[in-house]
């Protein structure tokens, strides 16, 4: 054989291999276009063989499915439970099915065969990507906040003359930042199977008042006291029931207090009586009158502390048991005595009777400076006249009848000043108040009736006779009830009587702890 025909029968041999080598291809990747070739998975959703709308209508079924899965948080021993559909799964929109489609449909024929020969080989898997909702997560964290354990503070009293603190607690409050985390990561690497269980991560929070911070409450920052002993018997249990209320305060550092909501509400079952208090210029009777010299005491203790008096009212008309602009009313839902601690240790308030006097003192961790005093001055810049009497005839009463209903008052304005002194010198005085006060004139009933010939022999024979009550002034106002000492018109910027320096104030009884 000649060299010629050698070539010839060797090439026509590469041409029989490449013509079957590309038949074997073509029926190795020929596959339906219509259908997904098999061995192909949309996460653990076998799609293969499927056209389109089956994949379609099998991976919405799929997706339905896993959001019923069970999600549960444990927070400090306690479950969480959930689901992903309540979690707001979504599937992140990718185009999965397509993309399946395509899968050893797409290149040349080599590449074709290559994938084809991979997919048999090995699983073609399209994992999904997950979205949560936020909101709804944030409702899930909520859930998990109600097994947050609040710090606990140390609790301070006064026992037999001393104070005392419990140890405080510490807290343990979600992390919910981090929680969302761990959720993200959890459903992240989730094997589409079992339920996805995680624990929330969670903080040690301190508490802020501590048994040795509380301690720090230990000395006595202001202490005032009036008179009521000459008052009628509901007004002095009025004035003790108040007290008592108030008795006990504990303030932390920023906490604000109002003596109206720690006394109220002024109600027969709350332990009030009827007894005299302001209404429109007259002295009328009201459950709880009195409680407003509970909160003038309070309050001149209060500046003695040098508290943050954040809310204080005058009274519409003059009071005797203090000075003008030393008062402190208590009225309806509109006038209230309110204070801030602005120290940073907490503050104790302390309430007492004693000898027919309240006394108020107000207890904290001083950190003035020993040789600085304080005094409140009450200045009056002007006086305004009772007007003349208001005379109301009744024709029922015979006309020897005359009663005082309500007895008049001199109006005034006033200021109060903070005096400020260091080793006994003047340093600064600084307005704290303006207060204006009205003028009432009194107010009186007399009789009209003309007395009869036979009404007044009845009298003269003592069957009749109008008791000395229907004659008799009616007991003073609680605002005007005072100690004996305390009747006179102060001089213009005369130092109140009961206003003693914190320096020099002795300290009180401990008889009502």
């Amino acid at each position: 054989m000649n060299k010629k025909k050698m070539i010839i029968i060797i090439l026509s041999i590469i041409v029989l291999g490449i013509s079957a080598g590309i038949i074997t291809l073509n029926v190795l990747t020929h596959v339906d276009e219509n259908s997904i070739c098999e061995n192909v998975y949309i996460d653990t959703l076998n799609i293969g063989s499927m056209t389109k709308e089956q994949a379609k209508e099998a991976l919405d079924a799929y997706v339905d499915q896993l959001k019923e899965t069970k999600v549960t948080i444990t927070i400090n021993g306690k479950e969480v439970n959930t689901t992903l559909d309540k979690l707001g799964l979504t599937v992140d929109e990718q185009n999965y099915i397509d993309e399946a489609m395509d899968a050893g449909k797409t290149g040349s024929l080599i590449k074709r065969y290559l994938d084809l020969r991979k997919i048999k080989s090995e699983k073609l898997v399209f994992t999904l990507a997950f979205t949560l909702n936020d909101s709804n997560i944030d409702k899930v964290m909520k859930k998990c906040q109600k097994y947050d354990i609040d710090p606990k503070n140390s609790v301070l009293t006064r026992e037999d003359g001393k104070f005392v603190a419990t140890e405080s607690e510490s807290g343990i409050v979600l992390s919910v930042d981090q929680t969302k985390q761990v959720l993200n990561e959890a459903i992240k690497n989730w094997n589409r199977k079992d339920a996805i269980t995680l624990e929330a991560v969670v903080e040690n929070t301190d508490a802020e008042i501590t048994k040795e911070k509380a301690l720090l409450c230990d000395t006595i920052l202001g202490t005032f006291s009036t008179y009521y002993g000459s008052s009628s018997a509901n007004r002095r249990m009025n004035v003790e029931n108040g007290a008592a209320r108030i008795d006990g305060t504990v303030l932390y550092p920023g906490e604000e207090f109002s003596a109206a909501a720690a006394m109220g509400p002024f109600e027969e079952n709350n332990g009030y009586a009827l007894a005299g208090s302001y209404l429109n210029g007259k002295t009328v009777e009201s459950f709880g009158g009195g409680v407003c010299q509970v909160s003038t005491t309070l309050y001149n203790a209060l500046l003695l502390a040098e508290m943050d008096i954040t809310e204080r009212f005058n009274h519409s008309m003059t009071v005797s048991y203090v000075k003008p602009s030393m008062d402190a009313a208590i009225s309806g839902n509109y006038k209230d005595l309110k204070f801030k601690n602005n120290t940073d240790a907490p503050v104790y308030v302390q309430a007492y009777t004693s000898g027919g006097r309240l006394h108020f003192t107000i207890w904290g961790h001083e950190t003035r400076a020993k040789n600085r005093t304080i005094e409140y001055v009450s200045e009056v810049t002007s006086y305004i006249e009772p007007g003349n009497d208001v005379v109301t005839e009744d024709p029922t009463k015979p006309t020897t009848y005359r009663k005082v209903e309500s007895s008049a008052h001199q109006g005034c304005k006033a200021n109060l000043y903070k005096v400020i002194f260091i080793d006994g010198v003047e340093q600064s005085r600084e307005q704290v108040n303006f207060s204006s006060y009205a003028a009432a004139p009194n107010y009186i009933t007399v009789g009209t009736q003309e007395e009869k010939k036979e009404e007044e022999n009845t009298a003269e024979d003592g069957a009749a006779t109008p008791g000395p009550e229907a004659t008799a002034t009616p007991e003073a106002s609680p605002e005007a009830t005072v100690a004996p000492e305390a009747t006179k018109q102060p001089a213009v910027s005369e130092k109140p009587k009961e206003t003693v320096s914190p320096s020099v104030t002795p300290k009180p009884t401990q008889k009502a702890q």
